[in-house]
């Protein structure tokens, strides 16, 4: 006899997998960064974890924690062949992908699954927030003079760059310096 994937097991558990991710992305990843691009990303891998891990899962070719990492470290390095993207859309997507990994493979009562799930979109949440951790930001800027990048003078740079932009800058790092049109760019780090 066959085993069957299409179950209420399977059901209840993609139902609180898609729940997850969308609570995670929509409501978390979406008001901070405001980049619809990794929508597609997200759901995608999410989902192609969840199956493939729960079908490895339901034939016993699912040899436990070893397979779960090695699946996850194999989705992970596809990341490693595109083009490169932050540190915390990074984190998202292992997040997401953790996600679909725990739903399809965790055993016991819904209620914990659920909550871990909780747990997670919710750490999330909290830790990525502004109130909790300020979060720097950063531009590149082109300066038509070359007086404030001594050392020196650093300071009264920023200041100026303060008074000019509103931004509440940090720092600075000068990138490039062109001495023959008498400009330099330079990256401001700004709350």
């Amino acid at each position: 006899m066959k085993a069957q994937l299409f179950t209420q097991f399977f059901f209840i558990r993609i139902i609180i997998d898609v729940l997850a991710v969308v609570a995670l992305v929509r409501f978390v990843y979406l008001p901070i960064y405001h980049k619809k691009d990794f929508y597609f990303a997200f759901f995608i891998l999410n989902f192609l974890v969840f199956v493939i891990t729960f079908l490895l899962n339901k034939t016993t070719a699912f040899s436990g924690v070893g397979t779960a990492f090695g699946l996850l470290a194999f989705f992970t390095l596809l990341r490693l062949r595109t083009e490169t993207i932050s540190m915390k859309d990074t984190t998202y997507l292992f997040i997401v992908l953790t996600l679909g990994l725990i739903n399809a493979t965790m055993t016991g009562p819904y209620y914990e699954l659920v909550t871990l799930n909780v747990i997670i979109v919710g750490l999330s949440f909290t830790l990525d927030k502004e109130w909790f951790s300020k979060s720097i930001q950063t531009r590149e800027m082109e300066l038509d003079s070359l007086e404030h990048i001594i050392p020196e003078k650093i300071p009264l740079l920023i200041e100026s760059l303060r008074t000019r932009t509103g931004l509440d800058i940090q720092r600075v790092k000068i990138e490039s310096v062109d001495l023959v049109k008498g400009r330099a760019t330079i990256k401001i780090y700004h709350y």
